[in-house]
């Protein structure tokens, strides 16, 4: 039986390093880096499903985002500057500073977070950190899964950044696999 806080072997960090250079290089390019954080209501079944229901949810709230920070993508100009989410699922880990019981149990604590790149040439008229929250009727529903949307502007490097996000890549809750690029040009 496998340790899940094991640390995967060191092709996994360089991976992780070489994501963090991938996003240093879309900051020097001009791009905004935030921390992107989705929340979930309580969602039945697995922890399969509940990542595929959550990974559901997060590929609405891009879309609805998306048509909010730019119109007509049809250009490749246009779609050049799309915004950019990397998503991992995430679960709970040991923090100073305690959520409430009842936010670490719903879902078991999973949620997903990433790192969102924002070009600076767009529609929003505020960052969005203040977009989820004064427009979080768009993303949110009643009847949907999806409960919180957060952007914080990410204050650290690059690489610390990406490796914050990658933490359940290193212990191995999360694969490769798992990571949902938006857009995705498939």
């Amino acid at each position: 039986m496998t340790n899940r806080f094991q640390i995967l072997p060191r092709n996994t960090q360089d991976e992780i390093d070489a994501f963090g250079d991938m996003i240093a290089m879309h900051i020097d390019e001009g791009w905004v880096p935030f921390l992107l954080t989705l929340m979930f209501r309580h969602i039945s079944g697995s922890e399969a499903h509940r990542f595929s229901v959550m990974m559901d949810e997060t590929r609405r709230a891009y879309s609805i985002h998306a048509k909010r920070v730019g119109r007509h993508f049809r250009s490749d100009e246009s779609r050049a500057k799309m915004p950019r989410w990397f998503i991992l699922p995430d679960f709970p880990i040991f923090k100073y500073e305690k959520q409430s019981l009842k936010a670490s149990s719903i879902n078991d604590g999973q949620h997903v977070q990433g790192i969102y790149l924002l070009h600076d040439d767009n529609r929003l008229k505020r960052s969005p950190t203040y977009e989820f929250w004064d427009e979080r009727h768009r993303y949110i529903w009643p009847d949907r899964p999806l409960s919180i949307i957060d952007a914080k502007l990410i204050d650290k490097t690059p690489r610390d950044a990406v490796d914050y996000i990658c933490k359940a890549l290193k212990t191995g809750r999360a694969d490769r696999d798992q990571l949902l690029i938006f857009p995705d040009d498939r």
